[in-house]
């Protein structure tokens, strides 16, 4: 009797793996919603009204492979929740309570597919933007050229932008951001890996304006600057360098 129980209990127990490994690897796309989907392309933002009573469906497909990042802006009531869920290649997904939600490592040619719900009871209108890597401008290895006394406009969401410069005369520098949305602020440094910090300007209250000196530059040395966003709201601002 007692090998026929453990005979039986065994053969359960193989089914219940068995059953349970299949749920883990079948997927499932029926997490977003199964109504038809807007196209958007990548890099282009979309004004839309999300409604209290259903969720608005988009879909785009990456011209390159690697992370790839949803940004929900100009959003009005301003304190909305969404919440995305998204499916692409062999995975699913969902985010809630932020503006933005990250999809990692789709394909190159993957078609990503998400679901945007506002959890508030209200019907919401805002911009959405889909963006490669995190939306900025520049990368530590290239980074953005810029003028002394030329304003430049970029855009930046959630990660850091990275530039250069080449100081036309000695003596301390002002760096200004301007952002009517944003909180940014910017750290200067000697080096072409971004060590060897120079000066920094830090406002983490206000949007608008932020402007700081430089310590002392020499004429004809290049310096590498970042620019981060305190918060993680898309959009573009502006910045100039102006010298002494």
């Amino acid at each position: 009797m007692r090998i026929f129980k453990f005979g039986r209990y065994l053969t359960i127990l193989l089914s219940i793996v068995f059953i349970t490994v299949n749920c883990k690897v079948e997927k499932d796309d029926s997490s977003v919603s199964s109504g038809s989907y807007t196209n958007m392309e990548v890099g282009t933002a979309e004004s839309t009204t999300i409604s209290a009573s259903s969720a608005s469906n988009y879909q785009f497909t990456t011209d390159q492979s690697g992370k790839h990042t949803l940004y929900i802006y100009n959003i009005s009531p301003a304190d909305t929740v969404f919440s995305v869920s998204y499916s692409y290649d062999n995975w699913i997904g969902f985010c809630y309570g932020s503006d933005n939600c990250t999809f990692n490592e789709p394909s190159s040619g993957s078609t990503v597919r998400f679901s945007l719900t506002e959890e508030s009871g209200n019907d919401v209108t805002c911009s959405i933007i889909v963006v490669e890597g995190d939306g900025g401008e520049g990368t530590a290895a290239s980074p953005v050229d810029l003028s002394i006394g030329q304003s430049h406009t970029g855009t930046i969401g959630s990660g850091i932008n990275y530039y250069r410069f080449t100081a036309a005369s000695n003596g301390f520098h002002s760096i200004t951001t301007s952002s009517s949305t944003q909180i940014l602020y910017w750290d200067l440094y000697e080096s072409s890996n971004f060590t060897s910090l120079n000066s920094y300007k830090y406002n983490f209250s206000d949007t608008g304006d932020v402007s700081g000196d430089t310590g002392n530059l020499a004429s004809g040395t290049t310096y590498y600057l970042k620019v981060s966003n305190y918060g993680d709201t898309y959009g573009s601002f502006d910045i100039i360098v102006a010298g002494p």
